[in-house]
């Protein structure tokens, strides 16, 4: 998977995975599945937990509009 290999060489320290960011047909499941094969290819939950809610929920938050309640 292509993004499991771009976290491999990048860290989760300033990624985040989007269900859209492919050139292909989006799947809104492409978080969940993604967050499943970090943890089965070894990444911890924290670093899994901060890609797909950490470090999405960080970069949002920059805007004063985004309010992760509504």
């Amino acid at each position: 998977m292509r993004a499991i290999n771009i976290v491999r060489q990048y860290g989760v320290d300033r990624l985040l995975v989007n269900s859209a960011a492919d050139w292909g047909p989006s799947d809104p499941l492409t978080i969940p599945f993604v967050a499943r094969k970090m943890l089965q290819d070894g990444f911890t939950r924290e670093q899994t937990e901060q890609l797909v809610f950490g470090n999405p929920h960080k970069f949002f938050s920059q805007s004063p509009h985004f309010d992760l309640k509504n």
